[in-house]
């Protein structure tokens, strides 16, 4: 829908958008840390069996930087993105399920795509 709406502005003559530096829009429906998320993923795909153990390792700096040398700040750090623009601009609101409500589809789906 988001997308919708920003072309429909595009449409218009761009009028009701911000575009360029300015256009820079975020679709979410609520916040989740990754850390979290990970362990809530890692029960529920233990708990429906595609793998044996619910535990998560932590690696260390040194571990992390032999897969990725920006691995620290790709996988070590959170960031915020708030769908304020597309509100404000656009009366956007979100009518999809937040991410939790939907991890156990996702599960699924990815395991049959995996075929585990």
């Amino acid at each position: 829908m988001l997308y919708r709406l920003l072309l429909e502005a595009a449409v218009r003559g761009g009028k009701g958008a911000d575009w360029n530096e300015e256009g820079y829009y975020f679709a979410e429906n609520g916040d989740f840390v990754w850390g979290e998320l990970t362990r809530e993923i890692t029960k529920r795909v233990a708990a429906k069996g595609y793998i044996k153990s619910d535990e998560v390792d932590e690696l260390e700096l040194e571990e992390v930087m032999k897969f990725h040398q920006f691995g620290h700040v790709l996988w070590g750090s959170n960031s915020r993105g708030k769908a304020e623009r597309a509100r404000k601009n656009l009366g956007w609101t979100p009518t999809g399920k937040p991410l939790l409500e939907t991890l156990d589809e996702l599960i699924d789906l990815e395991a049959r795509t995996q075929a585990l």
